[in-house]
C-alpha cells in the first residue's frame, strides 16, 4: 500500500478527478443525485467533486461532532486526560455552582457524557440520564476541549490545533 499525502486548502481549492483520486464519477454523480442540495467530496485535500452551488458558506452542524471525538481521543493519547470518564469539573470549576436545587449534578459530569451527548446541561436529569442533542452542549463540550484542556485560545486554534489535526503540518 503506498502512502497518500494530501493538501491542506488555500484560498482556492486545487482540483483532482475523480479518476486520479480513485473514485468513480458515476458512483459520485449517483451519490449526488440521491443527497442533492450541494456539497463536495474532498480526498487527501483536493477537491475532487462538487454539486450545487459550493461558494455559499453552511452551517456544517453535526458534521464536527467526529472531530470533537477526535480531539478527545487525541487528549487522551496526549495525556492531557487518562481517559473519557475524567471529570470536566477541574477544567470547568463553573461546574461547581450550578444547580444547587439538582444537587449540584453537573459536578458528576464526564468528557463520556459530553462526548455521548448525556450530559444533560441544562436540564434535570443527572448527567448520562438520558440523550441529549443540545448544541449549546456541544459548544461548551468543544470550548473546553480547545480552550482547557489543549490550553489555546481561539486566536491560536487554527495554526496550533485545527490545522496539525486536520492536515498532519
Amino acid at each position: 500500500r503506498t502512502e497518500r499525502r494530501g493538501v491542506f486548502p488555500g484560498e482556492e481549492w486545487e482540483e483532482r478527478s475523480p479518476e486520479q483520486a480513485g473514485l468513480s464519477l458515476g458512483g459520485l454523480q449517483q451519490f449526488s443525485q440521491l443527497v442533492g442540495g450541494r456539497g463536495c467530496v474532498v480526498r487527501d485535500g483536493y477537491l475532487i467533486y462538487s454539486w450545487g452551488d459550493i461558494s455559499r458558506s453552511a452551517d456544517i452542524a453535526s458534521a464536527g461532532k467526529p472531530f470533537y471525538s477526535h480531539l478527545l481521543f487525541r487528549a487522551i493519547e496526549s495525556g492531557l486526560l487518562e481517559s473519557a470518564d475524567d471529570s470536566v469539573l477541574p477544567f470547568q470549576p463553573c461546574l461547581n455552582d450550578l444547580n444547587a436545587d439538582l444537587g449540584y449534578k453537573d459536578r458528576l459530569l464526564t468528557f463520556r457524557h459530553l462526548a455521548f451527548q448525556t450530559a444533560c446541561l441544562g436540564y434535570v436529569d443527572p448527567a448520562g440520564g438520558a440523550f441529549d442533542y443540545n448544541d449549546r452542549t456541544m459548544g461548551f463540550f468543544w470550548d473546553t476541549l480547545v480552550n482547557r484542556v489543549f490550553d489555546i485560545p481561539w486566536t491560536d486554534a487554527n495554526e496550533q490545533l485545527f490545522r496539525p489535526e486536520l492536515t498532519g503540518h
